[in-house]
């Protein structure tokens, strides 16, 4: 029988491609700013980015701790297009 922490040390990334994932995601933000002349850092542009993008980012979330826990959930894609198409019917 295997231990939690054998499943949790297969299932995980190492410490290398985490840090290199976060180096990724600063050099664009960093790009972003240099490039928009500081309009992409301001208050007000990143509000408008959460508005626009918190749909995904409630269902990321619930298939996060879905992950965390170790189970396995297909059904986000389904249950995202069910609730789309009952928020146009209503």
């Amino acid at each position: 029988m295997t231990t939690l922490r054998q499943v949790y040390s297969r299932r995980s990334m190492d410490t290398r491609s985490v840090l290199n994932i976060l180096m990724i995601l600063i050099a664009m933000m960093v790009f972003a700013a240099v490039f928009s002349k500081g309009v992409f850092l301001q208050p007000k542009n990143m509000v408008n980015l959460v508005l626009q993008n918190a749909g995904l980012i409630v269902i990321t979330l619930g298939q996060m701790l879905v992950i965390v826990t170790m189970g396995i959930d297909l059904s986000v894609g389904a249950v995202m297009a069910v609730s789309s198409v009952l928020v146009v019917l209503f």
